[in-house]
């Protein structure tokens, strides 16, 4: 949750939704340079520090399906030169999602997700692009005064068996399309029936490389590329749904 805080910039928290002890947080762009900040920490044998005014630069979630891995993502980062610090880190049990939890969705339009059927994509990857730039001035000595974001860039790829020519249509026919990426811990129940869920929705995405991969020893595969554009319609570009018991971030 503190990730996408940062990532996106703008939190409203629904508790008891979808049910009693389980909460739902709606992220969404905030339209301005400075997002909510982070503190990080490293804490090692070696080092005790930590730095203010963390800003996510970079992040990239990749979902392969056969890979026998738990699901993570890469993020890249500014915040300001690391103080010393005596805190002590604690940790609490978290859910931990592998990729078979994804399904991922097309529809015409965002309307139309959540009755689109899951697609049979076999990996994906999407990554979010802040373009973070540190902000110096005389005030800020020997580091930076402010970190900010300047323009967002939403990119990615699907991959999946090469059965038609759907998808290259897409790219031909400068076709936009909505993707929802949704990817849910069926396996652990919180509350009564729920289950620990994020849900990534892109509201136009532009499809604009197609690439096709046939050998005589294995099935034919496609990987297409798309970017994800502000829809005037819907007045958003992308927004993430995470439900969980946590109360507040």
């Amino acid at each position: 949750g503190l990730v996408f805080y940062n990532l996106l910039g703008t939190l409203a928290t629904t508790t008891d939704t979808p049910e009693a002890g389980v909460n739902t947080h709606a992220f969404t762009v905030q339209q301005g340079v400075q997002h909510q900040s982070l503190s990080l920490y490293k804490k090692d044998g070696a080092i005790q520090k930590g730095y203010a005014l963390g800003m996510i630069n970079t992040f990239k979630l990749d979902v392969d399906v056969s890979a026998d891995e738990h699901l993570g993502a890469d993020i890249s980062f500014l915040t300001k030169k690391g103080t010393s610090d005596s805190s002590s880190p604690s940790y609490t049990s978290e859910t931990v999602f592998v990729p078979r939890m994804a399904k991922i969705r097309i529809a015409s339009a965002l309307s139309g997700l959540d009755s689109a059927s899951d697609l049979a994509i076999k990996k994906l990857s999407i990554e979010v692009n802040k373009k973070t730039q540190g902000d110096y001035d005389f005030t800020g000595g020997a580091s930076m005064t402010d970190i900010n974001n300047l323009d967002l860039e939403i990119t990615g790829e699907l991959t999946l068996n090469l059965e038609d020519a759907t998808y290259l249509n897409y790219v031909l026919n400068n076709d936009t399309k909505a993707l929802r990426i949704k990817i849910e811990d069926t396996g652990t129940t919180i509350g009564v029936t729920s289950h620990p869920k994020f849900t990534i929705d892109l509201a136009k995405v532009y499809f604009l490389e197609h690439k096709e991969d046939i050998t005589f020893d294995e099935l034919g595969s496609q990987t297409i590329s798309f970017v994800a554009r502000y829809s005037s319609s819907d007045s958003e570009t992308i927004d993430i749904d995470l439900i969980n018991t946590t109360t507040s971030y």
